[in-house]
């Protein structure tokens, strides 16, 4: 039994290998408020950018509609 069907049957004990993990994408949308709207300097946007660039472009898509305006705006610049 393989461990994805272990951890939907509750064969294992739930631990961090079980959960799903998030995307950078996803991690970007809770990093950001805390950095700031305004604040983020040009390298740390240029770093994010590279970053967001090796995502699906179609969940970049969909997270760019649900992230804060100012967030999908970075996020967007990474689709071009």
């Amino acid at each position: 039994m393989d461990w994805q069907l272990r951890c939907l049957t509750g064969l294992t004990e739930v631990s961090a290998f079980c959960l799903p993990q998030p995307t950078i994408s996803k991690l970007v949308v809770i990093a950001l408020p805390d950095v700031g709207n305004g604040r983020l300097t040009d390298n740390e946007e240029k770093k994010i950018l590279l970053l967001l660039a090796k995502e699906k472009p179609e969940d970049l898509k969909h997270d760019i509609r649900l992230a804060p305006r100012w967030i999908g705006e970075i996020k967007a610049k990474a689709l071009k």
